[in-house]
């Protein structure tokens, strides 16, 4: 990819980032972030979603001393993949996808309606 295309790309992230980070909403999800504390957002679908989550985690690397985890959970099963693309847009990391558990294995696979 052209370094300036790509630098371009890079300041038009970091300028969704700074819109996020001036919203009271968006600032109140990072604090609820804390260690051990769940956090949700709601009404935000597709790519904004993992944008927001990658801000929050971007945002929180950069405050810790150590490594940032998050577990992510996504209604469907079929949004994980789409869910995990789009993540690897936003951070400068790769999210690992969690095995859902089958039939065949140790867990119960559940419907759409049942997640």
């Amino acid at each position: 990819m052209d370094s300036n295309i790509a630098d371009l790309m890079q300041n038009q992230l970091d300028s969704h980032t700074g819109i996020l980070a001036a919203d009271q909403d968006f600032v109140e999800f990072v604090q609820d972030l804390t260690p051990g504390q769940p956090a949700t957002i709601d009404g935000v679908y597709g790519s904004c979603c993992a944008l927001a989550i990658g801000s929050a985690l971007t945002l929180l690397h950069t405050q810790a001393a150590e490594s940032t985890v998050a577990l992510v959970v996504v209604p469907r099963p079929q949004d994980v993949d789409k869910m995990c693309d789009d993540l690897r847009v936003f951070l400068d990391c790769s999210p690992l996808p969690y095995p859902l558990a089958s039939s065949s294995g140790t867990g119960v696979q559940h419907s759409d309606d049942e997640v």
